[in-house]
């Protein structure tokens, strides 16, 4: 457990609520959003999942050897034909993928974070440019994350260089690529089928931790506005932050370095949620699962999240958000059990 001086965290909060500059931000922050209530709602309710008794091997996803760049690239591609295969109705994935792989970058010694992105955006003197850099780390996420950075360049945002209507919709299509892909790649190379299902595991503690930042930076903004009290969030979240304190650490440290730009940031949460409908319905019809996928893709800039929804057959936000939090349990569990054989079968086969 990361462990934080009771003192110097005092003195830390104390110098936090004393900087007008972030009151100002925070002030911004809940002013320009109007569902600022209900998304400190749903973040708490999912910060608050029990994920006590999941753990990761960390082994199973850090390989410690990175895949060749050539590999990842042609798995891109092979499983953007596999959806084709499943549903070759609409958009052709494959063949705008293979396209836009001519401006995939693999050289982090050229970028400022390694974070892999994909953009692409309209000059001041009306040129344009595209690029997708996807770096690669040796983890099992490798081939994940690069169908994940390839499906942002096969919207229109990316081909027109256009912005989407909905800023939620930006990481929609790219997440359910990520569960579609995980279930891809563990038929594609079944000696790491543990290593994906490991990964599955790890990807929703991160959600319950992504939770757990939201709230946190929900709190602090209700805190620095006058909302809430000290003692208050003491109380009622304590909890939640004083058994891991990394995240109040790393918090604490982007404020007091003026990087709370990004403070409340919450776009990969209802992606999630989605996705994992997505997944159900990839594993037991992938046609319309896939034919859902494409037409999200082909539409996203031009639709907001509400339309997703539609499409996909769900009521709105609040279902996707219950769906999540009321069977993240057996979900979970499901890919425990599976692991679980899995390790059964592979022992019995060194036998």
């Amino acid at each position: 457990m990361d462990k934080i001086n009771k003192l110097s965290l005092i003195e830390r909060i104390n110098r936090m609520m004393s900087d007008e500059q972030f009151r100002e931000h925070c002030y911004n922050c809940k002013n320009n959003n109007p569902n600022f209530e209900y998304e400190i709602e749903i973040a708490e309710k999912i910060a608050r999942l029990d994920i006590e008794d999941l753990t990761v091997d960390e082994s199973l996803i850090h390989l410690g050897a990175s895949f060749p760049e050539d590999v990842v690239d042609s798995q891109i591609l092979t499983f953007y034909k596999e959806l084709d295969n499943i549903c070759p109705d609409g958009i052709r994935l494959e063949a705008t993928a293979k396209e836009n792989m001519q401006y995939i970058s693999h050289d982090a010694t050229k970028e400022k974070s390694p974070r892999s992105y994909c953009c692409s955006a309209v000059n001041k003197d009306g040129t344009g440019f595209r690029k997708i850099f996807i770096n690669i780390e040796g983890r099992i996420g490798d081939f994940s994350n690069a169908c994940h950075e390839v499906c942002h360049s096969l919207s229109e945002s990316f081909i027109a260089m256009k912005p989407m209507k909905d800023k939620n919709m930006q990481e929609v299509a790219t997440v359910i690529v990520d569960v579609f892909s995980a279930e891809f790649f563990k038929k594609e190379f079944p000696n790491l089928q543990i290593n994906f299902i490991e990964n599955a595991i790890s990807t929703q503690i991160q959600n319950v931790m992504k939770a757990r930042e939201v709230l946190l930076d929900g709190l602090i903004i209700k805190l620095m506005v006058g909302e809430i009290t000290l003692e208050e969030v003491q109380k009622k979240y304590g909890d939640l932050y004083l058994k891991n304190t990394s995240i109040l650490n790393r918090c604490l440290n982007n404020i007091e370095n003026k990087q709370f730009s990004n403070m409340f940031e919450k776009k990969y949460l209802l992606p999630q949620a989605i996705a994992q409908i997505m997944l159900d319905r990839f594993k037991t019809d992938p046609a319309v699962a896939v034919k859902q996928l494409k037409t999200i893709i082909e539409n996203d800039t031009e639709w907001d999240v509400f339309d997703t929804l539609k499409n996909i057959g769900l009521a709105g936000v609040t279902e996707v958000f219950d769906d999540y939090i009321n069977n993240f349990e057996v979900r979970t569990q499901k890919l425990l059990i599976e692991k679980e054989e899995l390790q059964k079968t592979n022992d019995a086969n060194e036998l």
